[in-house]
């Protein structure tokens, strides 16, 4: 990673505070931002100017944004209060995709690459999965302690059946098996030995051993064994900036190729 890399803000130009972002993986430079009250916005230049595309999510706030990676055309928004809604028009039009969900708290979303009708929600009360592109919703085992919300889910891009799933209360759980068992991984601490909570996953595109989370501040932690042994496998990311004052449903995170 290059350490001498600065950050720049991409959602400068908007009219309201962004909380979620998405990228057409097709289109490099198209992306989607969303943003309180229920609104999304589109830009074709990187970030340079954006258009809202979406308004209709009556005031809830857009928590979090997926574009299908083989079809583009397909966009899935979470919002904080009414739910999960699908777009098949690149945000044109958009239709609500909550049977089986049991509230409309969404603050996490996820695509299984090797198969893109396969999904998984993170709500209030736990990670959801759908076979079917959001048609219908079942619940997964995730421990109690990550059913709080706030934090994240990913899937392993390398083996559709791995998937990470934290809380904002603290947990950083693995999944092998499509979400049906979990063990605890080791996680985070602050200075004073207290677990620091996990906003955010990202896997490595390259290598997908290597997991990036966003507590405090962004860490890296490398995951190379069947089970996480004992201890404190995570380290700070080298050249990244700390993400402090951002709000809790903008922090999430993502790598490219």
């Amino acid at each position: 990673m290059d350490s001498n890399l600065d950050p720049v803000r991409l959602d400068s130009l908007l009219d309201l505070p962004s909380h979620s972002f998405a990228t057409d993986p097709t289109r490099p430079g198209t992306l989607y931002a969303g943003s309180f009250p229920g609104t999304v916005y589109k830009s074709i230049d990187g970030g340079s100017s954006w258009t809202r595309i979406a308004s209709e999510f009556t005031f809830e706030t857009v928590t979090s944004l997926l574009v299908d990676p083989e079809s583009p055309f397909t966009l899935i928004a979470g919002t904080s209060g009414a739910g999960l809604f699908r777009s098949l028009d690149r945000g044109e039009s958009w239709a609500a995709i909550n049977e089986g969900l049991p509230n409309g708290n969404v603050f996490a979303l996820a695509i299984v690459p090797q198969d893109r009708q396969h999904l998984y929600a993170g709500v209030v009360g736990g990670l959801f999965r759908s076979t079917n592109g959001g048609l219908s919703w079942s619940d997964t085992g995730l421990p109690i302690r990550a059913r709080s919300g706030g934090g994240d889910v990913a899937v392993s891009s390398s083996n559709p059946s791995t998937i990470y799933a934290s809380s904002v209360l603290g947990g950083f759980f693995r999944s092998r098996d499509g979400g049906e068992d979990w063990i605890t991984l080791s996680e985070p601490q602050y200075p004073s030995g207290s677990i620091s909570p996990i906003k955010a996953i990202a896997i490595d595109p390259i290598n997908p051993d290597l997991i990036y989370v966003k507590g405090e501040e962004m860490t890296e932690f490398t995951n190379q064994s069947t089970v996480v042994k004992a201890g404190n496998p995570f380290s700070k990311a080298r050249g990244l900036h700390p993400l402090r004052s951002i709000p809790l449903f903008a922090q999430r995170c993502s790598l490219a190729r």
